[in-house]
This record gives C-alpha cells, sequence and structure tokens, in this order.
C-alpha cells in the first residue's frame, strides 16, 4: 500500500493550542479515533488505497488466525503466539476467545503494547456488521488468535471469488496451491466444465488429489449392431453354492478378505470337465481401461508325503504362489479343515500344527476365493484356476497353422542338454507307471528282491525311498537297491507283490538323517 500521512499522527498539531494544553484526553481520543479507523484494513485504509486492494494479489493470501504459545493474563500487555506473519505491522487488531485487543507492534512471535478490552468489528452480516465491546479475560496457551484487520479484505476476497470463480465462494482451496494465481486462471475451469479436464481440476484444486473419471455411459447395456464384444474367460472351481447360477451376475475378488481388489460382470457360465475333475468356465465381459479386471490364479499344490496328526511342517509339490505366511486349507472326509503357517522354502510349509493325518496326494489350496451372491443374497464362492493363454509360436516352423486353428498340447515344457537337467540328481517326487514287475529273489530274511521297468526315463538312484501304489489302493514303502539304466532299477521290500496288478511308483522327497541335530531331519535335502 502506498505511505500517506496519516490524520492520526497530525490531528495534534491541528487543535488551536488551548484545547492542546487543557483538554489533553480530548487529544488523545481524536488520536486512538482515527488511529481506529486507519489500521491497514481499517476503513479509511482502505478508502485511500482502494486501487490497491482491488489488485487481486494483495488480498488473495490472506493470515486469519495464529495461537497462542503461552497462557495469559488480565494484565499481560505482550502476548506470545506461534507467528505474527500476515498480521499488520503496527496498530493491529486481534481477537482471542471473546476479548478484543489492539496492539502497537510486533515481533515475529510477539504482540508488543497490547490494550485490554478494546471494541471493535468482529464480522460481516449481508448489509451490515458486528461490533462488539469486550473486557479483560485470561486466555490459556493454544487458544486462536484471530486477524481482525483481514475480516474486510476477506468478505472483499470472497466478492473476488464470486466473480471469477462462482460457486467456490464458501470452499477453501487444497492449502499448497497458489490462490491468486489459481482464482486468476479459473476460467480454464470454467471453458472446460463438463469435461474429463474439469473433474480433474476440481479435485485438484480442492482436495489435491488426482482423479480418473467413469463414466456411467460407457457401461450400460444398449441396443448395437455389432456382433462381437472383448471379452475374457477364466476356469474356477466351485467352493461354496453353484457356480451356474453366477450368469449375468458381478464376480469380485478381494485382498485379504478386506479390500476389493478386482470385479467383472459375467456372462456365461459352464460346466467343463477335466481329468474327472468338474470345473466351470467363465467368461467375462472385458474393459482393458479398467484396472479393476486383475483377478489372481489361486495357487494349489500336492502333499508329497504322508503326514500325521500333530506334525509341524507338511511336505508338498511346490510352495510357488503362496505367501511367505498365511492360512492353508485342505479337505478331510468332506470337511475343510484350515491351518495356519509361518515359513516355507521350494516345497515344504513350516510352524504349523496338523490337526489331522493328512496322506500324499492331497490337495493343499491358498485361503482365497472369488465370490458373487444369488437372488436370496446368499454367497456364491468360487476358486480360480490357472489356464493356458496366449500362445506364442515361430510362424517359420508352423506352415499349416492358420489363427483361431485348435491345437493340442502334448507336453508341457520341453527336453533340455543343460548339464543341470542331464547330470544333477534332482530331489523332486514325479510319479512313473510300472511297465513290467517281476521278482528276482524270494525273501531272504523277509526281505524279497523285485525288478522294476518304467514306460518313461525315470530318476531313481540307489538309496532313494519310493512309494508304491496299487491298482487296488494296497500302498508299500521301502528303498531303491540299484539301477541298471534309465528305466529298470531294483527294490527291496519285505512284502509279496502282485505281480498281475497295475502299480505306480512315486519318488520320495529326499531328506537328511542326523543322530545329534534330529530337528533338522524335516527338512528336504540337496534341492
Amino acid at each position: 500500500m502506498k505511505n500517506r500521512v496519516q490524520i492520526q499522527n497530525i490531528v495534534t498539531d491541528q487543535q488551536p493550542s488551548y484545547v492542546k494544553e487543557s483538554y489533553s484526553d480530548f487529544i488523545q481520543l481524536l488520536k486512538d479515533y482515527y488511529k481506529s479507523l486507519e489500521f491497514s484494513g481499517g476503513p479509511t485504509n482502505i478508502l485511500n488505497n482502494i486501487n490497491d486492494y482491488t489488485k487481486l494479489e494483495n488480498i488473495s493470501e490472506l493470515v486469519y488466525y495464529t495461537e497462542l504459545s503461552s497462557d495469559i493474563n488480565l494484565n499481560t500487555k505482550t502476548i506470545s503466539v506461534n507467528n505474527t506473519d500476515g498480521f499488520p505491522i503496527k496498530n493491529g487488531l486481534i481477537k482471542i476467545d471473546d476479548e478484543i485487543i489492539f496492539y502497537d507492534s510486533k515481533t515475529k512471535t510477539e504482540f508488543l503494547g497490547c490494550k485490554r478490552g478494546f471494541s471493535g468489528i468482529t464480522g460481516y452480516a449481508k448489509d451490515d456488521f458486528n461490533f462488539s465491546t469486550s473486557f479483560r479475560k485470561s486466555h490459556l496457551s493454544n487458544a486462536v488468535v484471530y486477524n481482525l484487520n483481514s475480516l474486510f479484505l476477506f468478505e472483499l476476497y470472497k466478492k473476488f471469488k464470486s466473480q471469477y470463480a462462482p460457486g467456490f465462494e464458501e470452499i477453501d482451496f487444497y492449502n499448497e496451491l497458489n490462490e491468486k494465481i489459481l482464482v486468476s486462471r479459473i476460467k480454464d475451469f470454467y471453458s472446460s466444465k463438463g469435461t474429463d479436464r474439469s473433474f480433474e481440476i476440481l479435485f485438484n484444486i480442492v482436495w489435491g488429489v488426482d482423479s480418473k473419471i467413469i463414466k456411467p455411459r460407457d457401461f450400460l447395456i444398449q441396443a448395437s449392431d455389432a456382433d462381437f464384444r472383448v471379452t475374457r474367460k477364466i476356469v474356477v472351481q466351485a467352493f461354496e453354492g453353484d457356480p451356474l447360477m453366477l450368469a449375468g451376475r458381478t464376480l469380485f475378488e478381494d485382498i485379504n478378505g478386506i479390500e476389493q481388489s478386482a470385479f467383472a460382470t459375467i456372462i456365461t457360465s459352464e460346466i467343463v470337465i477335466s481329468e474327472n475333475i468338474k470345473y466351470y468356465s467363465l467368461t467375462l465381459d472385458y474393459n482393458p481401461d479398467i484396472e479393476f479386471f486383475n483377478f489372481t490364479v489361486h495357487s494349489k499344490t500336492k502333499v508329497t508325503d504322508n503326514a500325521v496328526a500333530g506334525q509341524t511342517y507338511l511336505d508338498v509339490d511346490s510352495t510357488l504362489g503362496f505367501p511367505d505366511s498365511g492360512t492353508i486349507q485342505f479337505e478331510d472326509n468332506g470337511v475343510l479343515r484350515s491351518v495356519e503357517y509361518n515359513g516355507k522354502n521350494d516345497n515344504q510349509f513350516f510352524n504349523i500344527i496338523l490337526p489331522v493325518s493328512i496322506n500324499s496326494g492331497t490337495d493343499i489350496l491358498d485361503n482365497k476365493f472369488a465370490y458373487s451372491f444369488d437372488d436370496d443374497g446368499n454367497l456364491i464362492k468360487v476358486r480360480i484356476r490357472g489356464v493356458l493363454g496366449d500362445i506364442n509360436f515361430d510362424r517359420e516352423d508352423t506352415y499349416f497353422y492358420e489363427p483361431g486353428d485348435n491345437v493340442n498340447i502334448t507336453s508341457l515344457g520341453k527336453e533340455s542338454d543343460k548339464k543341470i537337467h542331464s547330470t544333477w540328481f534332482l530331489n523332486t517326487s514325479p510319479e512313473y507307471t510300472v511297465k513290467s514287475l517281476f521278482k528276482v529273489t524270494e525273501k531272504l530274511n523277509g526281505i524279497s528282491q523285485y525288478r522294476i521297468e518304467t514306460f518313461d526315463d525315470n530318476i531313481f538312484r540307489a538309496g532313494d525311498k519310493f512309494t508304491l501304489t496299487s491298482s487296488t489302493g494296497e500302498v508299500f514303502s521301502s528303498s531303491v537297491i540299484s539301477f541298471s539304466n534309465t528305466k529298470i532299477f531294483d527294490i527291496n521290500i519285505t512284502q509279496t507283490l502282485d505281480l498281475n496288478k497295475k502299480y505306480i511308483i512315486k519318488r520320495n522327497i529326499s531328506k537328511p538323517e542326523f543322530l545329534f541335530d534330529s530337528y533338522l531331519n524335516v527338512f528336504s535335502s540337496n534341492v
């Protein structure tokens, strides 16, 4: 604001000498009267500097309040606050609780020369103002200290906002924005009003966050001449309820059972039988622009070695896809049981307590599912299974195939000549169908020797433990004593085997055999 001679500083010299000599109180009254008009934001100050007050940059970033940094009593004349920035340098008016206080000057954190129990304007109505008289009071630390000098300027700024930004008069902008630039450029918002850009601007200036606009009209069912739609299919297993009832409903998936992570509309639901197991193929209406289509495959593995009740670890085919700790589930005579674990390696779960015994081959599931609701509000739960998606192939080697042709998968993987696959003894648990079985020697000390040949090359070596299962369900366990080639090996066993039955043999996971540190014997070895 422009520096002008203030009446309060010259009013004494304008009075006759006899008034100055005989009526000093009257002179002081005049000085205080003009002082109350000429403070920053006061009526005379505004009239004398109206051209400056009409500039948006001078009134857009006003300070309305601070806080007491210590208690004050009835006689305190120096008031300590957190910060005095934005308050008038001198002759300012503040309000604490119901008391109005006038101060002569200020420092960075103090108001000096305070006159307590003052009177002044404390607010503005539509066509009037509120003038209040106050009395001295004590005030506690952290009480709000209002800047009464900014009241009229704030009303003036609201007038500017109503002109430049109608609709935002009573709305506080995001505190990190430069308001004087924002209000002066708010025309960008109104010029784009109704567009996606206008909503992005609105959320940024009010809340300081980015927004993504999803229009319901883009997802309405409407008549169309198109003969195609973008869909995705997933394969699921029933967990609770009938998945055939899912057609026309929305499928949901949560993170940790709390935060919704994926959802999509189900177009059709069909039964698919694979290896005598019932699955359901769900066709989902797919929109690649929606981030909530990210369904996850629910992990599944199998037990590779019998486990007894109370056991603290569990051998499985693979723990890939399971978190480092959590809950696993399995069926026990039709009852779904849940077991918590805390720790794993590639093919074992640790720190568990099995409530019942589990046989080799039992399915182990993670504690996840996708869900929807039927007409009565009942839950329908399914587990999402992994399926083969897009295939990458070399067109130079596929002369006779065209896009859309059906293909049969003969093997998941390919032969490898890497040393790790051709020479290493891998600690895995594959199953082989027995091609032939005959007895080499009769029982000696209760033990008979049998020779086994498998259809495929096997990885059995001397000392490997195995589980032999007959076509009628008998289970035998022992170890390999020698091998002749990649398909033939000999075993010792105490039982008599029926050579007329068919057999499947499975290699068991190897484990160490410590005498003194026996607690290590539960871990898989040579992995």
